[in-house]
């Protein structure tokens, strides 16, 4: 097993090592420190307590704090001796000595229970469910930890040494979280990584499990991505069910879902911004400083403000306000036809007869869920040619 040892750097840190190996760790970047009982010598621990984890009826849990480590009062730069008998006060910073601490793991089964706290006053806890150290005669070796429980796991991989994130955590390795997935995109910016890509969230108000999303991080980052056309691999043309739950892979086409973006857009205030590329590989964008939808009772009716961009905006003027309309569920204001079905709309001289799901009045001018081949795929305003759009990205993030 591992031998007590000391070990200095920018502030000491005691541990158990594997073997005779002397390791040095800094300590920087946290308020309070403690250094982890097992192979590895780390660097982040506040205090540990050891408490019986006796199942006998007549025994409650109780926890004995050994060390404490908070604000530098106490040095704990000291020699073998002083580590064997303990220093410090029990109420401020102390270490209860080795002798003691032998002793007391060697009555009776102890769990072991470190409690961290960062510079940044991110708190949390680890534990190990069989404690126990041997006595001087065998250096105080650390002869059984237990199972670990805790948010992450020090280790080698791949001849690299660090901290990683357990599984049901997100973080650095450094700091993990385990309170909930990250609400929405921005939240993984800002938590997690800048890096696009596919990730698991669960806004705040959402009641069911977990889903997939697409972060797309470009443009200031946090975007969540809820609508994109490729290349007409996905029908767009489907029933109000589906738009309700949502279709399509989160990294190539979908729709994500209404009841989706009613619970991300319900998270405070947001922003949508709508990417395109049309036939000839032009790009263009629209941003609106305000948008959310609201939820099934309302149709998820549409709200939108404060356009900027270079595609001209449509959703002000045509769609802000408007509820929506699929195939089988008609909501539109026009007095004849269902937008989403029927409406033969006229685009640079060609009739199609299927419009697709969208927030429609009297079958307006924007039809981004429409058949990917038809004229009517298209944003009335957009510069050039407005037709036979090549790419569309709709995408949403919390301000």
């Amino acid at each position: 097993m591992s031998q007590f040892c000391l070990c200095t750097n920018v502030v000491l840190v005691l541990c158990w090592i594997s073997g005779n190996v002397f390791s040095q760790h800094s300590l920087s970047g946290f308020r309070k420190y403690e250094c982890f009982v097992h192979v590895i010598c780390y660097h982040k621990i506040v205090s540990l307590l050891s408490g019986s984890t006796s199942r006998t009826q007549s025994t409650t849990l109780r926890h004995k704090v050994i060390h404490r480590l908070q604000d530098g009062s106490i040095p704990f730069n000291r020699n073998w001796t002083e580590y064997k008998k303990g220093f410090g006060f029990l109420s401020q910073e102390f270490w209860i000595g080795n002798d003691k601490l032998s002793f007391i793991t060697n009555q009776n089964t102890y769990e072991l229970r470190i409690d961290v706290t960062s510079v940044g006053d991110l708190s949390f806890f680890v534990t190990y469910s069989k404690f126990r150290i041997s006595d001087e005669y065998g250096e105080y070796k650390l002869t059984s930890v237990g199972e670990y429980s805790g948010p992450e796991v020090c280790e080698e991989r791949n001849n690299v040494l660090q901290c990683y994130c357990n599984e049901g955590y997100i973080g650095d390795g450094v700091n993990c979280t385990i309170d909930t997935p990250p609400s929405d995109c921005k939240d993984i910016y800002d938590r997690v990584s800048t890096e696009s890509g596919v990730y698991t969230i669960k806004p705040t108000i959402w009641q069911g499990d977990p889903f997939d999303v697409y972060c797309n991080m470009s443009d200031g980052g946090g975007w969540t991505v809820f609508q994109r056309r490729v290349n007409g691999s996905q029908d767009f043309f489907l029933y109000w069910s589906d738009y309700k739950v949502g279709f399509g892979t989160p990294d190539h086409e979908l729709w994500l879902g209404n009841d989706r973006l009613h619970s991300l857009t319900s998270q405070g205030n947001n922003q949508l911004r709508i990417d395109f590329v049309n036939k000839f590989g032009d790009p263009y964008y629209a941003t609106y400083s305000s948008f959310s939808i609201s939820d099934e009772s309302d149709n998820y009716r549409l709200s939108v403000g404060g356009y900027s961009g270079t595609s001209g905006d449509r959703l002000i003027q045509s769609n802000n306000g408007q509820a929506f309309t699929t195939r089988d569920r008609d909501n539109d204001h026009h007095s004849v036809v269902n937008c989403a079905s029927y409406y033969y709309w006229n685009c640079e001289g060609f009739h199609y007869p299927v419009n697709g799901a969208w927030w429609y009045d009297g079958c307006g001018a924007t039809f981004l869920n429409s058949p990917y081949t038809s004229g009517t795929f298209s944003w009335k305003d957009l510069p050039g040619s407005y037709c036979f759009i090549k790419f569309t990205e709709m995408k949403v993030r919390r301000v």
